[in-house]
């Protein structure tokens, strides 16, 4: 019973150092956040930006910057329960289904919404589902 008590003991206190010497022993509080509240704060900040933004190169960079983040952010984080995966990835494929700057034209801006609508919410549903309202939102930001 000792030798148990002990084996475990110095188990214990290998884990422990381990820990200190990797430097884990502080999460930071972003790390205490899922990887979709984490994303949904970059979008929420996106619009934010892009309703500031005064120029539309401003308005590209911080579109393209964002995605690059959702990108960096769903990689190197864990892989969520499966309904923030389907939210995550619908939104990560409706985001790309927006036309790149060189062939985005403000003209079109109805039917950029019609085709994210259909691609994305074929029912056709009054609201549609979050993660296309949230590329809603980033496209009649882009289109005013």
């Amino acid at each position: 019973m000792r030798t148990r008590i002990i084996l475990v003991l110095v188990g214990l206190s290998v884990f422990l150092s381990t820990e200190i010497l990797l430097g884990k022993k502080a999460e930071s509080p972003q790390s205490k956040l899922s990887i979709r509240q984490q994303v949904d704060s970059e979008i929420h900040n996106l619009q934010r930006n892009l309703d500031a933004s005064k120029s539309a190169d401003e308005q590209w960079k911080v579109l393209e910057k964002t995605e690059k983040t959702i990108q960096h952010l769903r990689t190197q984080g864990p892989r969520q329960f499966e309904g923030d995966e389907i939210y995550l990835d619908t939104l990560e494929a409706s985001l790309e289904m927006i036309p790149r700057k060189a062939d985005f034209k403000k003209e079109k801006c109805d039917q950029y919404r019609t085709a994210a609508l259909a691609q994305f919410d074929p029912r056709g549903e009054e609201k549609p589902s979050p993660a296309v309202a949230q590329t809603l939102a980033v496209l009649s930001a882009l289109c005013r």
